[in-house]
């Protein structure tokens, strides 16, 4: 489907769809949202592919990866957007032991002689907010409020070699 934008996104959406293009178009959006949602999308999407091989390589490399995916089941006990509104804002709470764990798994694929390049973005994130606690610790309720929890987030600035800092 082609998604538009823009204040004539609405028109050009009648016009397409009469030509038999499937459009949607964005309500009370600007030019060029419907571009970055789709670079956005990209990021997200390409980004969980590269961390699903990079897991499933080392689940099969350990004979496990059947295993994997039936643990991975939970994730289907709820909507997929609710999920990641779940690990935006639990991000806030949790961050310092799950950056603790991060290590140990890189600890342990690189014991096990398999790289992962995923696993060094993820560390680096975590210690960006594990930092951010440390100078201008959230609010209560946070860790309970995905808008909140995104604008705490926000006020982080990257880690130049988070590597450095483990």
């Amino acid at each position: 489907p082609i998604l538009l934008s823009g204040p004539a996104a609405g028109k050009a959406e009648q016009a397409l769809s009469e030509l038999g293009l499937r459009c949607k178009s964005l309500p009370d959006s600007n030019p060029g949202d419907a571009s970055s949602l789709k670079l956005l999308r990209s990021l997200f999407t390409k980004g969980l592919e590269a961390l699903a091989v990079e897991t499933m390589l080392a689940a099969e490399a350990r004979g496990l990866r059947e295993v994997l995916l039936d643990q991975l089941v939970v994730l289907d006990e709820m909507p997929f957007a609710d999920y990641v509104n779940v690990l935006v804002t639990s991000h806030v709470i949790h961050a310092r032991r799950r950056l603790a764990e991060m290590q140990a798994v890189r600890d342990e694929l690189a014991r096990d002689s398999q790289a992962s390049t995923t696993i060094d973005a993820t560390i680096s994130r975590f210690h960006m907010t594990v930092q951010q606690m440390g100078i201008d610790a959230p609010a209560a309720d946070t860790g309970s409020d995905v808008v909140k929890a995104l604008a705490w987030l926000g006020n982080t600035d990257p880690i130049p070699d988070a590597k450095q800092n483990d």
